[in-house]
């Protein structure tokens, strides 16, 4: 090129083209080239020519492009992380962090959602309305971006089509789904994120009925929001607000199900489960017994004392539609578990399963453990007691005492990593450091098989034309490799904590056990290794991961939230005399007999904090 010629800019495809390339890979279900040709479609620089494009398209092709990116197909195809559980702190370690956003959702999700709307929206320039399996479509991913904001107005603007006398009982379903984030998928299979706050659970959010533990509870929320790195669980349409908090009003819940009675829709199993989920979201454990009641006569006796508590009732449903499968098990646990009532989750289950003959799935064990655990952790079981609620204070021994019955017959229910995560996590909780030491050495091993079995599928990528599905593979296989070392370093780093704490009395025992611990794991500790001796602090310099990170101090700022505070502009006069306490609108001066008081008002605060 001569010395101050302009490069040419690349020529751009035609829509024309692009939508051949779409239709081709369609046919070969070749998800990553479909979402990423449709990006390229929905931002074209001409979108006039290729609403001229996609109106040659016949409905039947067009839907077909559309169903080719519903969230289950597209995880399954093209998400290399999809069903795992992406930890905030990970990105500090891997670049496996990159495929999520920094509110912790999967960006592929929220490609597809966008495109899909651009999309639409240029179908219907030329009159092309999308069909009703369209928008469901396009309801699905707004789900999986976990969008609410979004996913209220798809199913304003279906209900405003001509599709309305067509919708059914199923619909309404996959709404509420969405609409509240019902589905492992759509909470970005993060159950600690989602579980109910107990400051949520009061039904008019400016005052809480329990004032002496509201500002305990808030203190809490607090320490942990301004200590955050990440904004993971916020809401990408409202950053000050937690995902947690905006599901958990429960007038929507009860408008939209007044709807579908008032309307006669058909209603199943399905839309009951999902009921409840959403129910247990909003606090509402009377709507949810309720349910149980009304539907198959299951009632709860001696609801005082969970540990005490005994199941009885159940009758034979004859409908169809209401008969009991492992989806009710399923949302039992996960509806009772998300509030807190792990004990009677777990009654719930083995009755259920019981008495209509169904046997209990491991993924349906694998939520009563994670439930189980997740509200044996510091936050939760602070929240608990603050709140003198003894039925939802559960220990890492529970947690353990669930694991030891699935994994024992009758059950014999085989763990996943997810699982075995847990029962590592409890046993340290539990002060049990012999056996976690022994856990966390067996699963050492697989990580290692599982390096091996990722560089054997390195090598399959490095021949000549390799098959997509190698490549894949290999992407898939890596970020599990990242994953399980995190896990396995968080391990580390949790045994090294509290043997630290438990240890501190034993200056002997101390001075042989932890060095031998960090010798034998050196692989998963961060530079430098931290740990506490009766002595003082001790670190150790890690050479082994120099190569993968440098850590270096810098100013992190936390996400942005709201706290409520005295308003000072706006004073009433609080009468003492009267005794129901009625509040005053003042204008002028105070009288001396009467007490100041202030209405509220929301500030926004963030911190800035300086760290490793």
């Amino acid at each position: 090129m001569p010395l101050g010629a302009v490069a040419a800019a690349p020529e751009l495809d035609s829509p024309e083209a692009l939508l051949a390339r779409i239709s081709k890979a369609v046919q070969l279900q070749n998800t990553a080239d479909i979402l990423k040709d449709l990006k390229s479609l929905a931002r074209h620089p001409r979108p006039i020519e290729v609403a001229d494009a996609l109106r040659s398209l016949s409905p039947a092709a067009f839907s077909e492009i559309v169903r080719s990116l519903e969230p289950s197909r597209l995880g399954a195809n093209a998400d290399a992380t999809h069903g795992l559980r992406l930890q905030p702190g990970i990105g500090q370690f891997s670049a496996v962090a990159s495929v999520a956003d920094q509110y912790g959702v999967r960006k592929i999700y929220k490609d597809a959602f966008q495109s899909l709307t651009i999309i639409l929206g240029l179908r219907c320039y030329h009159g092309r309305k999308p069909s009703f399996s369209d928008y469901m479509v396009l309801l699905k991913c707004a789900g999986a971006s976990s969008n609410v904001e979004a996913a209220k107005i798809v199913w304003h603007t279906m209900m405003k089509g001509e599709n309305v006398t067509s919708r059914h009982g199923l619909a309404y379903t996959e709404f509420f789904k969405v609409r509240f984030l019902t589905e492992p998928m759509y909470i970005q299979n993060d159950l600690a994120l989602y579980r109910l706050r107990q400051r949520n659970a009061s039904g008019r959010r400016k005052r809480f009925a329990r004032t002496n533990a509201f500002y305990p509870l808030e203190r809490l929320r607090m320490a942990i929001s301004v200590n955050k790195r990440e904004s993971y669980g916020r809401a990408s349409w409202s950053p000050t607000h937690d995902l947690h908090r905006l599901l958990s009003i429960p007038r929507p819940i009860r408008r939209i199900e007044k709807y579908i009675v008032r309307h006669g829709k058909v209603v199943d199993e399905d839309f009951l489960c999902t009921y409840l989920i959403a129910s247990a979201q909003a606090g509402s454990f009377k709507a949810m017994i309720g349910v149980l009641w009304r539907v198959w006569k299951i009632r709860i006796d001696d609801i005082r004392d969970h540990r005490n508590a005994t199941i009885a009732g159940g009758v034979e449903i004859s409908d169809p539609l209401f008969k009991p499968t492992e989806r009710l098990l399923g949302a039992v646990v996960h509806a009772f578990g998300s509030m807190g009532n792990v004990l009677l989750a777990g009654k719930l289950m083995h009755f259920i399963s019981q008495r209509y003959r169904i046997t209990i799935p491991p993924e349906t064990w694998s939520l009563l453990l994670e439930w189980t655990y997740v509200h044996s952790t510091t936050p939760a079981t602070k929240e608990w007691k603050i709140m003198l609620d003894p039925n939802r204070a559960v220990r890492a021994e529970d947690a353990l005492s669930v694991w030891e019955t699935m994994v024992s017959e009758p059950y014999s229910i085989k763990p996943n990593f997810k699982d075995t995560d847990i029962h590592v996590k409890s046993l340290i909780g539990a002060g049990r450091l012999g056996e976690a030491w022994d856990a966390i050495q067996s699963n050492r091993a697989e990580y290692d098989s599982l390096v091996a079995e990722v560089e054997r599928c390195f090598f399959e990528t490095m021949y000549p034309s390799p098959p997509p599905s190698s490549i894949s593979r290999h992407k898939r296989l890596q970020a599990k490799q990242h994953t399980t070392w995190y896990s396995i370093h968080s391990w580390c780093h949790q045994w090294l904590r509290e043997a630290g704490n438990r240890l501190r009395l034993q200056p002997e025992a101390s001075a042989r056990i932890i060095p031998q611990f960090v010798d034998e794991l050196r692989e998963f500790l961060s530079d430098p290794i931290t740990y506490t001796t009766p002595g003082g602090t001790v670190r150790i310099a890690n050479e082994d991961v120099n190569r993968k990170a440098r850590w270096a101090m810098r100013i992190v700022r936390s996400p942005p939230t709201l706290l409520r505070v005295p308003d000072r502009s706006r004073p009433k006069a609080v009468d003492p005399q009267i005794a129901d306490g009625d509040e005053v609108r003042i204008k002028s001066q105070l009288e001396e007999a009467h007490m100041l008081s202030y209405d509220n008002m929301p500030i926004m605060i963030r911190r800035n904090t300086k760290r490793m």
